[in-house]
C-alpha cells in the first residue's frame, strides 16, 4: 500500500517562486540566440564578442581582454559587443536594453571606450561606438 505522506507535493501557488527564474533563463537564452547573427563569437567572462570573420584572431583576443580590463565584460552581467572593421575604420556595436537606446546619460562612457580602443587596440585608426538592440538593429552612433 502507498503511503501519501512519503510524497512531496507542491501546490501551484508555491511554484510561483520558480516562475521568475524560469522567465530569466528563457530571456537570457532568447537574447543570446537573437544576437548571434551567424557571426563568429568568443566568450570573455559573461561577455560575448561577435566579430567579422576577416578580423585576425589575435586582434579579437586582444579586444576581448581589453573589454574585460575596461569592465564591459564581467562575471556579473551578460553583455554582447560586435567588432566590425571596414578598411581602416573600426566599429564597436554595443548591444543594450531598449531603455538605453535613447538615454544619452551613458554616451560619455561609450565614447571613452571607443577612444581607448582606438589608442590601445587599433593603432589610432578611426573607431566609433554604436548602440544596437538585441536584434543588432543599430539605433544610433555615439558622437
Amino acid at each position: 500500500m502507498v503511503n501519501p505522506e512519503n510524497y512531496c507535493y507542491e501546490s501551484p501557488l508555491s511554484m510561483k517562486k520558480h516562475y521568475g527564474a524560469i522567465i530569466l533563463i528563457l530571456l537570457l537564452v532568447s537574447i543570446f540566440t537573437s544576437c548571434n547573427k551567424s557571426l563568429p563569437n568568443k566568450e570573455f567572462k559573461k561577455g560575448n564578442l561577435l566579430y567579422n570573420p576577416t578580423i585576425p584572431n589575435t586582434l579579437v583576443e586582444k579586444t576581448g581582454n581589453f573589454l574585460v580590463e575596461q569592465h564591459f565584460f564581467t562575471d556579473d552581467n551578460p553583455t554582447t559587443i560586435v567588432l566590425e572593421q571596414t578598411k581602416d575604420t573600426f566599429l564597436l556595436i554595443i548591444v543594450v536594453e531598449k531603455l538605453y537606446l535613447t538615454d544619452t546619460s551613458y554616451d560619455y562612457a561609450f565614447r571613452q571606450l571607443a577612444q581607448k580602443a582606438q589608442i590601445n587596440l587599433f593603432d589610432k585608426r578611426p573607431t566609433f561606438a554604436e548602440l544596437a538592440d538585441r536584434n543588432l538593429k543599430i539605433a544610433r552612433r555615439i558622437r
